[in-house]
């Protein structure tokens, strides 16, 4: 799925930074069109299969570097937060994890890009691991309490961002049954307007 939409991005980045032709503009919009059905037909093979296959999921626990782990997520979305100017701050009293490595990185990128989504230009995001918690804090919009009871008991929510970005509302779900395979559990601290915490709890 990364090498489409990383491709459609590119595409539609192009068009807003030159002064096209007409001809040149509909070369870029069939473009997009094409890559947009292959990215469509991908993903609906992508959750079908996962629908099929996740009680299936085998778990392999290694050693993981999470310093490491957190950065490299980080790195895939530098453009993001500085799209935004969301400034990032990490630390982390340990380093060492043992869980399954691509349970934890699906994990660990939903609660950073939800953090990004949901926090305004200028913004501040946290994220540290201490004591087996990895915490992900933000000062964005926030979650009512109603809101959190929501997530918690795996009802779908879908919410635009601050830049209007577009969710699916199937991200924080994910993270918890995927939380569970590992043994580990979620917690959300939120008030409106003053930002959220999540915390993966191994």
């Amino acid at each position: 799925l990364r090498a489409p939409l990383i491709n459609l991005r590119e595409i539609s980045s192009m068009a807003l930074d030159y002064d096209l032709s007409h001809e040149e503009f509909k070369g870029f919009i069939e473009r997009i069109n094409n890559q947009t059905a292959h990215v469509l037909d991908m993903l609906d093979t992508t959750l079908n299969w996962s629908r099929a296959n996740f009680n299936a999921i085998a778990i392999n626990k290694v050693d993981i570097d999470i310093e490491q782990n957190i950065q490299e997520i980080l790195n895939v979305y530098a453009s993001d937060c500085k799209a935004k100017n969301i400034g990032v701050t990490t630390k982390f009293d340990v380093c060492n994890l043992n869980s399954d490595s691509e349970i934890v990185t699906i994990i660990a990128r939903n609660m950073i890009t939800n953090a990004i989504k949901f926090t305004p230009e200028n913004g501040a995001i946290t994220i540290s691991f201490s004591g087996n918690v990895l915490t992900v804090s933000d000062n964005g919009i926030g979650m009512s309490a109603s809101m959190i009871e929501s997530i918690l008991k795996r009802q779908y929510i879908s919410n635009r961002g601050t830049n209007n970005e577009i969710g699916m509302g199937i991200g924080m779900q994910l993270i918890q049954n995927l939380a569970e395979k590992i043994g580990a559990n979620i917690s959300i601290e939120s008030m409106s307007q003053k930002g959220t915490t999540v915390c993966l709890h191994f």
